[in-house]
């Protein structure tokens, strides 16, 4: 089995919660999950593109985080007692140490599917996908005002990585890419501030994002949003051509791959609300056919 190397000082807090974590999820009603590894360290242990402290750690929806909060607090208050800080609600569980965090949410990873089952440390777990993990921070940037490190991460994305960050921007509505931009431009002052003091280990081909770093994260931003979308059928396979304003890129789905091809790159909301992809999506004569379909994204 493939085995993740995540980078210090994340490793050696995994280190030291790895048991601990398991038996914590043991308590849930129907055992311990496999959880899924995602956020910064993961991203960090895939790009190396800065250091990372937390554990971020996602269980499925509908697990019962609560059991634990409601059946099992003073157990689990006492065997987390040397971490500097313990909060616990229904549905996010967060343990702060002096080198770093471990938190637990419950949530179900958007897309639904790509993550794949890998060995870390002693522990196998699914390991979340970049395309995952950027689609929770800019969930996270719905609520709040983004950190500067999820600034950090979404420019170097469209580097490293622009499909995946392509995914994350566009399964978001119209709507809510403007609020995710209003949120970037109100803590812009606080971010680039914060930037030079919480990015570290950061390789020098990504020095001058730092310095900028809400104005490369709003253009990696726009540079990935889609503004158009074309799609036909060719030899089994689905070729779907999203554009932005730099460009246009191909996309190819198996038809084999069914639905989940279609979520696995982020464009089941795109396929439902695009009249000419839906019915592309719905019916399989029109598959048959390979009728081209050119239509702008319709929000």
């Amino acid at each position: 089995m493939e085995r993740v190397n995540l980078p210090e000082p994340a490793r050696t807090l995994w280190r030291l919660t790895e048991k601990r974590l398991g038996a914590l999820l043991d308590l849930l009603p129907d055992g311990r999950p496999t959880y899924r590894f995602g956020g910064g360290t993961m991203l960090a242990a895939e790009w190396n593109h800065r250091k990372s402290t937390d554990i971020d750690l996602g269980v499925p929806d509908g697990s019962g985080l609560h059991v634990i909060l409601n059946k099992h607090e003073d157990l689990v208050r006492e065997q987390w007692k040397n971490a500097g800080l313990v909060n616990l609600t229904e549905r996010h569980l967060q343990f702060e140490f002096g080198q770093g965090r471990v938190e637990i949410f419950e949530a179900d990873p958007r897309p639904a599917v790509g993550h794949r089952r890998v060995l870390c440390g002693e522990t196998e777990i699914h390991a979340m996908t970049p395309a995952q993990i950027l689609r929770g921070k800019l969930e996270r940037a719905l609520k709040h005002e983004p950190p500067a490190r999820d600034l950090y991460d979404i420019a170097v994305a469209r580097r490293l990585n622009p499909g995946a960050l392509e995914i994350a921007v566009n399964m978001l509505t119209k709507d809510d890419r403007s609020l995710v931009r209003l949120r970037i431009e109100s803590g812009r002052h606080r971010a680039d501030n914060e930037a030079g003091h919480v990015l570290e280990r950061i390789p020098d081909r990504f020095r001058k994002l730092a310095k900028t770093l809400s104005d490369r994260a709003l253009a990696a931003f726009d540079d990935s949003t889609y503004n158009g979308i074309a799609g036909e059928i060719r030899d089994d396979v689905i070729v779907v051509e999203p554009k932005t304003r730099i460009g246009t890129r191909t996309l190819r789905i198996p038809l084999a791959e069914g639905t989940a091809g279609i979520e696995r790159h982020g464009l089941t909301m795109i396929f439902e609300r695009t009249p000419a992809l839906r019915n592309l999506r719905r019916d399989a004569a029109i598959f048959a056919m390979s009728l081209p379909i050119s239509t702008p994204v319709v929000e």
